[in-house]
């Protein structure tokens, strides 16, 4: 999003153009936000995987719940 002092303007052409309007009226520079980092999911060790049981939904990361899964 630009940004021009503690103005912030939309992040389309229009607002970039505004922007870049306001940085030359008031001889700041015209900011735009780093934009945050990705990462992938971490896949669970085989400490936390038990053969034949299923994590039961809703029951928090904290202390998991298991429940046997007949195959």
């Amino acid at each position: 999003m630009p940004k021009v002092g503690d103005k912030h303007f939309a992040y389309t052409e229009k607002g970039k153009k505004k922007a870049k309007s306001e940085a030359v009226k008031t001889g700041e520079k015209v900011e735009y936000k780093d934009g945050g980092k990705v990462s992938k999911k971490k896949k669970k060790s085989s400490s936390e995987v038990r053969e034949g049981y299923v994590v039961a939904r809703g029951s928090g990361a904290a202390r998991p719940q298991y429940f046997k899964v007949n195959t």
